[in-house]
């Protein structure tokens, strides 16, 4: 965002933050600060708003009551900053929760709407509890909304064929724009000896990023764990369980770090030697196309979204996400190879030159653009 107020665009980002700030240029708006501070003013509001919106959640009104008043107290506090503002385009990233807010406040201001996909919103993986359409409300929700926006993106183009054979989006409506990466001037160094090969992960810690696959692949090394490091970076709701299972095991070569600043991640991962990513499901990975832009290999779960960027023995390495044996096969490879590593490290650099955040920056201020002429 502070990249489109550079290029001068006015910005406001509408989030559950208690306070507003001003931040690179970006005004954070509170949507607290939008709404009635008296708790039942707010909620009688609410329900005058799901009134006014009667015929397009005809049976929802009824029986989900309270997540319809929570869409349209976002809606209030859309509806509100786009007046008090003079704000021309809506753009809703994460359409859940709030996308089916901004596309309702977007009809009531008669302002035009880009909405992006992030993957939550198409995905049905019922084994580990996630996609919204596993909700009843939001998978309702998501189609009575698809038909009020002007234009999708999304980061991968799996999630661009799912908008048009799944939702009937229109393909002239539909824009394939993959993440951005900015220039990252650190490189990373191979030339090493007598080291141990270090891997690392990054991501939240919960059951869809499938770092339970990392601690079972170590368990089944074994006899080559004195010649690697694992890093896992973040927090999460499995991390208790992690750093448990490191206590009370004798995977000692595993290390879980807390979450750091961006140009601090930046250069833990140069001092690494191949990102591992085990995810089950994805949009886009940021953490892939920035390892990739530093030079780092990639060791990655063969989902569709990370086919899109690793291209395996070309600038990293692919396994089943579901298949232990697979990964253990991959990393001791890998310790055999490390050579194979340093070969790669043009090849992963001059994979992400398309990734580039400009071209992303453009891609969007070209749908702004098309938007307001509408």
């Amino acid at each position: 965002m502070e990249h489109l107020y550079a290029i001068g665009h006015r910005v406001f980002y509408l989030s559950e933050m208690e306070h507003n700030l001003t931040e690179h240029g970006v005004i954070y708006l509170s949507q607290e600060c939008l709404l009635e501070k008296n708790t039942s003013s707010r909620r009688i509001n609410n329900l005058l708003f799901s009134i006014k919106h009667v015929l397009f959640f005809k049976f929802l009104l009824f029986k989900y009551f309270k997540q319809v008043l929570g869409v349209c107290g976002v809606e209030r506090a859309c509806v509100k900053a786009i007046n008090k503002y003079a704000i021309d385009i809506i753009h809703t990233n994460f359409f859940e929760p709030s996308g089916e807010s901004a596309v309702l406040a977007s009809r009531i201001c008669k302002v035009p709407i880009c909405a992006t996909l992030r993957g939550a919103e198409l995905a049905r993986m019922p084994e580990i509890n996630y996609g919204a359409c596993l909700n009843k409300f939001y998978a309702t929700m998501i189609r009575k909304s698809v038909r009020r926006v002007d234009c999708f993106t999304a980061p991968s183009k799996l999630l661009c064929d799912k908008l048009e054979s799944e939702l009937s989006v229109p393909k002239n409506k539909i824009r394939y724009i993959p993440n951005g990466v900015e220039k990252i001037a650190l490189k990373k160094d191979f030339d090493k000896k007598n080291e141990k090969v270090k891997f690392i992960s990054i991501g939240l810690m919960i059951e869809r990023k499938n770092f339970d696959i990392i601690f079972d692949a170590m368990e089944g090394i074994k006899g080559d764990i004195d010649s690697l490091e694992i890093f896992l970076v973040g927090s999460g709701p499995l991390r208790d369980k992690y750093e448990k299972l490191l206590k009370t095991t004798s995977l000692k070569n595993i290390y879980i770090l807390d979450e750091m600043p961006k140009i601090d991640l930046f250069k833990l991962i140069s001092t690494c030697d191949c990102l591992l990513h085990p995810s089950f499901y994805e949009g886009m990975t940021n953490v892939i196309l920035e390892s990739l832009a530093i030079g780092i290999p990639c060791l990655v779960s063969n989902i569709p979204q990370h086919l899109e960027l690793i291209e395996d023995g070309v600038n990293g390495y692919l396994f089943d996400p579901c298949n232990r044996n697979e990964l253990i096969t991959k990393i001791k490879y890998i310790l055999s190879n490390e050579q194979e590593l340093g070969k790669m490290k043009n090849a992963c650099i001059e994979s992400v030159k398309k990734y580039s955040i400009e071209s992303k920056i453009d891609n969007y201020v070209d749908i702004y653009n098309r938007l307001k002429k509408v």
